[in-house]
């Protein structure tokens, strides 16, 4: 487990900052552009809805809303480190480092004292200790959602929800600046992580 939090440590708050989006080998000239453009347009509708879905769980506090956005197959958290759906239900069940970044702040630090492997709570006095996402989205003013969404050459559609605001959050809220979530089409439906088939 010590692996894993370490993980999820380093990568969960730029969740999916991946490489730009890539073209489809062997992809054919004669593709409607305009029927692409249609097709690309309602799944950034619905990603933008399932990053709202996302937002109001942290906001709300919602466990059981979050664990059924997260993807069947798990997330990918790290570089090559799947954490399965039943890590992360086990997780949010007995508080574990994951359920306490989205959610309590008090716990998550907790958690990252207790990691000897983790950064030190504050760097030569410059940083203020990290809180939880529902802390900080609770805090922050003129949240903006963004969405990507590209065809991986492995066939799969992938998905980014990038949480901005407005300006830089109050100091003791921590350093981050947006929050970036990958989500995958799974049977015409967005889901949280998801393994995308291809490295990065």
């Amino acid at each position: 487990m010590k692996n894993l939090t370490a993980a999820i440590l380093i990568a969960i708050s730029v969740w999916g900052c991946s490489s730009q989006p890539r073209s489809v080998p062997g992809e054919k000239a004669t593709t409607d552009s305009r029927e692409q453009g249609t097709d690309r347009k309602q799944l950034e509708e619905s990603l933008r809805e399932a990053g709202e879905r996302l937002v109001l769980a942290i906001r709300q506090g919602n466990t059981a809303g979050l664990l059924k956005l997260f993807s069947s197959e798990g997330a990918e958290i790290g570089v090559d480190n799947i954490v399965s759906h039943k890590e992360i239900q086990n997780d949010f069940a007995s508080k574990g480092f994951i359920y306490c970044q989205f959610f309590e702040t008090a716990c998550f630090r907790k958690h990252l004292r207790g990691m000897r492997s983790g950064p030190p709570q504050d760097l030569y006095g410059l940083l203020p200790p990290p809180v939880s996402y529902r802390e900080l989205l609770s805090r922050i003013s003129g949240l903006e959602i963004s969405v990507k969404v590209e065809r991986l050459p492995s066939g799969k559609i992938w998905g980014q929800v990038m949480l901005g605001w407005d300006s830089p959050p109050p100091r003791d809220l921590g350093f981050l600046h947006f929050l970036n979530f990958p989500f995958s089409l799974e049977n015409g439906e967005w889901k949280l992580g998801g393994d995308s088939g291809d490295s990065y």
